[in-house]
């Protein structure tokens, strides 16, 4: 059977899970199938306006009344001034119950619009939202919120109660999707493969080559092209590449494409006796300076540029962010998710010392993304600088303030123990291993403990 004779069983919903998933693939590329479920959806909205009355209905006793008089007056010559508004009240009723019976997936189908909530550098047209190189956007679809990342293009390709359709073709989208007991479905599509959602906080991001899949909270069902579908569960990430797939644990708090704070390009700063932009590479490895009086909570100001950094920073210019940080410490206290940023382009850059002063400095604050900080300082010490000592102090300051999620907890405590390995604390590494399958099985990091176990010292 053709995509396109399914059109007529997809408006009617008799398409079972399978079969609605392929269907929906075949529409976009089917200009006739659009056509015919846009008129269709055309006519549900437009009976939907016309059910609103703008008086009360009679009661039902009144139209019983109706009807059987306009049954009597058919049965009783001379009375034919009756026939005619009883073949309208019949017609009309039974006007409305067919269109009601046809088409009934997509008349119960409320259409959701997009809703802008923040934008900087971006456009919306239609369903289509596109970001520059330094932009971003958060909108609502309904009750869900989607966050898109710099250098992105994502269409809407439907989106309603039942069910929502997004076509990721590049950058990042990070969604906010509220459960509803499999009442519907959300689905995003990438080049690489489709994630299917039905209640959790995830992002993806698309590159040429390379789709990442990470999940905050719940699960999403990920179907590489070509490959067998694969359960991602909250804290793990699953890295997709035409040639495979890779799961791995998560080791952040938050997708920073949903925070709904407008992000602004930073305003003209004062003189000041820092490098300019234009003075040449920075000295390697000079660390960041240290705080003035601590770090202090959050200020606006300083949040609307670390989000304007944020999105250069994701577009590749680490580099022109890192000096301006630098600069913007010289005057004024870090708040963690600055100096987090900080870190993270420091390490992009190859500069890993300077990054772990960066989060240990992160880590003095008291904002949620402080103790996440050392979670990264101790990734750096232990995988770009071969220090584990210092990693497993950071590691278990870390695990002393609590993680954020289970998954993370794991990680962390696989972390500490390759460390270990390191150091030649064999017995306490395996041990570590082994609580780690037994408190968290479903977790990434128990797969990777169990490899641990199996491989030599």
């Amino acid at each position: 059977m053709s995509d396109c004779s399914r059109c007529d069983e997809w408006l009617d919903g008799g398409l079972d899970q399978a079969e609605r998933a392929a269907f929906e693939r075949h529409l976009p590329r089917c200009e006739r199938c659009a056509r015919k479920v846009a008129h269709w959806r055309a006519l549900g909205g437009a009976l939907r306006q016309a059910s609103a009355p703008d008086h009360e209905p009679p009661p039902g006793a009144q139209v019983t009344r109706l009807l059987a008089r306009a049954g009597a007056a058919r049965a009783e010559p001379g009375r034919g001034r009756l026939r005619v508004p009883a073949l309208v009240v019949v017609g009309a009723l039974a006007a409305v119950a067919l269109v009601l019976l046809v088409r009934g997936r997509l008349l119960a189908e409320e259409a959701l619009g997009v809703t802008l909530l923040a934008s900087t550098q971006a456009s919306v047209d239609g369903g289509t939202v596109e970001t520059g190189a330094g932009g971003r956007a958060v909108f609502t679809l309904g009750r869900d919120t989607v966050g898109v990342g710099a250098g992105t293009r994502l269409r809407v390709l439907h989106a309603g109660t039942r069910s929502t359709t997004l076509v990721l073709e590049r950058g990042t989208a990070a969604l906010r999707v509220e459960h509803d007991r499999g009442a519907r479905d959300v689905w995003v599509r990438t080049p690489l493969a489709e994630v299917h959602v039905v209640g959790t906080v995830f992002r993806a991001r698309v590159s040429l080559a390379r789709l990442e899949v990470d999940v905050l909270e719940g699960t999403v069902e990920v179907r590489p092209r070509g490959r067998p579908g694969r359960k991602v569960t909250a804290a793990s990430a699953l890295v997709v590449t035409p040639e495979a797939d890779e799961l791995r644990p998560l080791e952040v708090a938050w997708f920073d494409e949903l925070d709904a704070t407008p992000a602004v390009e930073p305003g003209p700063e004062a003189p000041d006796a820092g490098p300019r932009p234009d003075a040449g590479p920075e000295a390697p490895d000079a660390g960041p300076p240290p705080p003035r009086a601590g770090l202090r909570g959050p200020a606006p100001s300083q949040a609307a540029q670390a989000a304007a950094w944020r999105g250069r920073a994701t577009a590749g210019d680490c580099a022109g962010v890192v000096q301006e940080i630098s600069r913007y410490a010289q005057r004024t206290s870090l708040q963690s998710e600055t100096a987090l940023l900080w870190g993270d382009c420091l390490r992009r850059l190859g500069r890993a010392s300077a990054a772990v002063e960066a989060y240990e400095q992160a880590a003095r604050g008291k904002e949620p993304g402080a103790n996440r900080a050392r979670l990264l300082a101790a990734a750096v010490l232990q995988d770009d600088l071969g220090q584990p000592a210092r990693a497993i102090a950071l590691l278990d300051a870390y695990l002393k303030r609590g993680a954020e999620l289970p998954a993370l907890e794991a990680a962390a405590r696989v972390r500490k123990a390759r460390a270990q390995r390191a150091l030649g604390q064999e017995a306490a590494a395996r041990a570590g291993l082994e609580d780690v399958i037994r408190r968290f099985p479903d977790t990434p990091a128990a797969g990777e403990a169990q490899a641990l176990l199996r491989s030599p010292p």
